[in-house]
């Protein structure tokens, strides 16, 4: 078997200058050797300017079959993200078929999701020296420059190469987003995510980087609005999928606090209004304090009918933040309204809860 790499290429994927001049061919020999030494050994290489030729012996019929079988178990463990065991098998897969560059993707994958960055470019950079136009692995490399290296010039460079060659990829196009995103060009950023998003609806990743670009420009409520898109549209792919999921439901909550602290005038001003609304319905006015309610509850109300009073008393726990405690006022006055209901069809209203929901509660 036979493969033809252009040496140039390799100095590039290595994120280096290729050099003006063609070094000594000794030198270009021995970096050919040490890039693909993982090829069936003896090979033979010739050299013609800057283009090389490598010639070795394929691998056994038996070899590639085996190869195939557990190259399928592999692709099982993935998906579940069993990524140590994938790791292990795939790697075997190689021993018996050096030259199964589907295998090479699926390591290097794995090993960029494992943190291993070394590796992870070794690998690609033998798949890209012979298969130069692999849309994956030029977009994985590129987000290796730019996550480990912070070299976003070369991983742009890389992600537009990976964009001349398909241009409506949304893996790509996503990618060159978070490239944008990491260098603050928050706005080429965001319209990359949109683009992304419009390509492949159900892709999570650029609704991640669509609400995080929306964040840092200091726009909670878009950010909250594409995230509550990404709860709708996104599918998860595989178990990679699921820490991009973990991360979105983290940053509506902070989104979340983020809104309430910006709008907690207006929704106390809503409260007050519910507040006066329930106190005409009731007969009774309704006081909030600090103090110590019973057992683990946060918050609780006091009906007045119920304890002798002449209004109704919220008390809520000491120290709670302004944006946790109108939540917890809130649904007290939830309770005030239902049984106000309750009272005037001459029923008695008790809400019961389980214990675990209670404490949440």
């Amino acid at each position: 078997m036979e493969i033809n790499i252009d040496v140039r290429t390799l100095y590039e994927y290595y994120g280096m200058d290729v050099p003006e001049e063609k070094p000594p061919l000794p030198d270009i020999e021995n970096m050919i050797r040490d890039q693909f030494s993982f090829l069936p050994q003896p090979v033979k290489i010739r050299i013609d300017g800057w283009r090389g030729t490598i010639s070795f012996s394929k691998e056994s019929p038996e070899a590639q079959t085996e190869a195939e079988r557990l190259q399928k178990k592999a692709a099982q463990r993935a998906a579940q993200g069993k990524y140590d065991k994938v790791v292990g098998i795939l790697k075997r897969v190689l021993e018996l078929s050096p030259t199964n560059f589907q295998a090479k993707r699926d390591l290097a994958m794995v090993l960029f999701e494992q943190g291993d960055p070394e590796e992870t470019k070794n690998q690609l950079i033998e798949i890209l020296a012979v298969h130069p136009n692999d849309v994956w692995s030029l977009v994985i490399l590129a987000n290796l420059y730019s996550k480990y290296e912070k070299n976003f010039e070369v991983a742009e460079r890389m992600i537009n190469r990976a964009l001349e060659i398909k241009p409506d990829d949304p893996w790509a196009i996503n990618s060159l987003g978070t490239v944008f995103m990491e260098q603050k060009k928050l706005s080429d950023a965001e319209n990359l995510f949109k683009k992304s998003i419009y390509l492949n609806p159900s892709f999570v990743n650029p609704y991640m980087g669509k609400a995080m670009t929306e964040r840092m420009q200091g726009k909670p409520d878009d950010a909250k609005k594409t995230l509550e898109d990404l709860f709708t549209n996104a599918e998860s792919q595989d178990a990679r999928s699921i820490p991009v999921f973990d991360q979105a439901r983290n940053l509506y909550r902070e989104t979340m606090k983020e809104l309430a602290k910006k709008n907690i005038q207006n929704m106390w001003c809503v409260v007050e209004e519910i507040k006066k609304e329930l106190s005409d319905i009731s007969g009774y006015p309704v006081r909030i304090e600090e103090g110590k309610p019973p057992g683990d509850t946060m918050a609780v109300i006091q009906m007045a009918w119920k304890y002798g009073k002449d209004y109704h008393l919220i008390i809520y726990k000491e120290n709670i933040p302004d944006e946790i405690l109108i939540h917890l006022v809130s649904h007290e006055l939830e309770h005030l309204r239902l049984e106000c209901a309750a009272r005037k069809e001459g029923k008695t209203a008790f809400l019961l809860l389980p214990p675990k929901t209670k404490k949440r509660e």
